[in-house]
């Protein structure tokens, strides 16, 4: 608007300073008469192309100036009225950005007078609280896996090979079921550990494997023994895991695949049962790609291993 008039007035000025030097005929009549003599147009014409120029000039000026008036005052404004509008989203990600494992509980956000706000703090605490309590029930777990694996005997003379064909007996109505050919290919193999514990130990693996592979697909049990170490392997044909999940899939309750997990059971347990296993057994285990497609996961074991 005040560009507009601006505008008006510079082209007003003009006019006037034509109607100086014409003769209006009838007070209602739109049309300007000029009459200059012959010796005073050339410097009418040249009078009036300097005030045409500089009444150019000065809108040009004069409207920048407006502008950048108006942006300043436009921006000032905007900023306050934005600033106390997203203040209350600052808080929000300020308090999300304080959030840690060890204050989950005290990291709850209060109520917001902005309703949508509101509703999403309430979501947001209402997620806390399931990760609180995930977290509590995965310490839980650790410390009492941790708890009875320790009470267990581990002083025990195990035929490996024996073990092995047990689990897969015991498995074989699920590998029938879901298609899978069960293969072992183990050596007469003795270790010293706990019968219990290292027969879980297999069974999870290979009802993984089991469970996680293609139908049609093989698991593939292999057990031998190199110098002093205890080489015990199980081969699927699934899907295989990827690189960056390589280390979190032995963590209580992680899943890879938690759309199949839904449909085949379990509380995604099993793995984290093993790496306990091999853990108070002083071994180590390894994950790694199947050449064929699929996953290997191999378990190493110390032959005549020192007892508590």
């Amino acid at each position: 608007m005040f560009v507009y008039r601006n505008g008006v007035y510079y082209i007003d000025s003009l006019q006037e300073a034509v109607e100086a030097q014409g003769d209006n005929k009838g007070d209602d009549s739109e049309q300007i008469y000029i009459s200059i003599p012959e010796d005073k147009w050339d410097e009418f014409a040249k009078d009036f192309s300097v005030q045409v120029y500089n009444n150019k000039a000065d809108y040009k000026r004069n409207s920048l100036i407006i502008s950048a008036l108006l942006a300043l005052l436009g921006g000032g404004v905007t900023y306050f009225i934005s600033g106390r509008a997203l203040k209350p989203i600052g808080e929000f990600s300020d308090k999300i950005e304080e959030v840690q494992l060890q204050n989950l509980s005290d990291s709850q956000i209060e109520e917001n007078q902005v309703k949508e706000l509101n509703r999403l703090s309430v979501s947001y605490n209402k997620m806390l609280e399931r990760l609180s309590e995930a977290f509590k029930i995965q310490r839980q777990f650790t410390e009492n896996a941790a708890h009875e694996l320790q009470t267990v005997g581990r002083d025990e003379t195990i035929i490996v090979n024996a073990l092995v064909d047990e689990v897969l007996a015991d498995l074989e109505p699920l590998a029938q079921e879901k298609n899978i050919k069960l293969i072992g290919k183990c050596k007469d193999v003795n270790m010293v550990g706990s019968d219990i514990l290292i027969y879980r130990l297999v069974y999870n693996l290979v009802e993984n494997a089991i469970k996680y592979n293609h139908s049609g697909g093989q698991v593939s049990v292999e057990a031998y023994q190199r110098e002093k170490q205890v080489y015990l392997s199980v081969k699927d044909t699934g899907n295989g895991i990827p690189e960056e999940l390589k280390e979190r899939v032995f963590e209580p309750f992680f899943r890879v695949d938690k759309s199949r997990s839904r449909e085949l059971g379990g509380v995604g347990l099993g793995l984290a049962l093993v790496n306990e296993i091999v853990r108070v057994h002083d071994g180590s285990i390894a994950i790694r790609p199947n050449p064929s497609g699929g996953t290997i996961i191999e378990v190493q074991f110390a032959v005549n291993r020192i007892t508590a």
